[in-house]
């Protein structure tokens, strides 16, 4: 899971200083690579979310419909939100 790298990315940069990766260790540092990481825990969070919404005994297609309708609406409000440089409503990517 990217989110667990995200919180041990600390970790994971000394682990590659100490193995001489020098390649690696620089583009993990990179900070286009950071933003990118943290953008995909954030993501990643929202897609387990909807995966947990769409299980269980209770549901049915209608409710799954739902599920999936507002999703894709929120999606949306992300890329506009992200167009005008706001990246509010990624919590990780937010943070740096």
């Amino acid at each position: 899971m990217p989110s667990r790298l995200y919180e041990l990315k600390n970790e994971v940069e000394i682990f590659l200083q100490k193995q001489k990766q020098d390649k690696l260790y620089e583009a993990f540092r990179e900070e286009e690579f950071q933003h990118s990481l943290a953008y995909l825990v954030d993501f990643f969070e929202a897609i387990n979310n909807i995966n947990l919404k769409l299980q269980g005994r209770n549901t049915n297609i209608i409710a799954h419909s739902d599920v999936i309708r507002a999703f894709t609406e929120k999606i949306h409000l992300w890329k506009r939100k992200v167009e005008v440089g706001n990246f509010s409503s990624f919590s990780h990517l937010n943070e740096l």
